[in-house]
């Protein structure tokens, strides 16, 4: 077993892009990668995007990375290149700034970088209601088949979107939705939507 500890250095945190970056890098090692707050509050599996964005670390949280296997100290130094390199994030701020005689001021982690201005749609309660049904034991495994064309088909419809942003906005705005398909590709989310919908004998939905 092989461990470093490190700082979270980058300006915008390990948010969704950065978590990308980490899962693709960790992914190309057979040794397993675990992300630890070294404040004890969480820790994460480094090839799990949905598992790394649980740690909420944000500029400034020290991590200690733990590598355990055949190539554990090739798996750890390629990690903590890519920490110090504030995962290859080369986007600056945007220069434009605008003034305004009120302001709201929301306090988060932020997830991309720019100033955005314009009108707010707040939805209250949804505006769609997600129905349940009791699946019986022999169609079980048929949900479960159902449950798995819908992700084929939302990898589909977000690769789409996504080709269309690079060519509309270019690469670093198109960047986004590598996350949103790493989602779908977390084992660990999909696993448990297997395990729920057997569990609870519950609908895919």
């Amino acid at each position: 077993m092989a461990e470093r500890r490190l700082q979270v250095t980058s300006r915008l945190g390990l948010h969704a892009r950065a978590a990308a970056n980490l899962v693709r890098v960790a992914s190309r090692f057979k040794s397993s990668l675990t992300l630890q707050r070294v404040d004890g509050i969480a820790e994460a599996d480094a090839k799990s995007i949905l598992s790394i964005l649980t740690l909420a670390a944000s500029r400034g949280t020290d991590l200690r990375v733990v590598a355990s296997g055949v190539d554990e100290q090739e798996a750890l130094d390629a990690v903590v290149g890519l920490f110090s390199r504030d995962f290859d994030e080369t986007e600056k701020p945007g220069a434009g700034l605008y003034s305004a005689t009120q302001e709201l001021r929301c306090k988060g982690l932020g997830v991309s970088d720019g100033i955005v201005i314009g009108r707010v749609l707040r939805l209250q309660e949804g505006t769609r209601e997600v129905y349940r049904a009791l699946i019986a034991e022999a169609d079980l495994e048929r949900e479960r088949r159902r449950f798995r064309a819908a992700v084929r088909l939302s990898r589909r419809q977000l690769e789409a979107i996504k080709d269309r942003a690079e060519k509309e906005l270019g690469r670093g705005h198109a960047y986004i939705f590598d996350a949103h398909l790493l989602f779908l590709e977390d084992a660990k989310l999909t696993r448990d939507v297997e395990d729920y919908i057997v569990r609870e004998r519950s609908n895919a939905e």
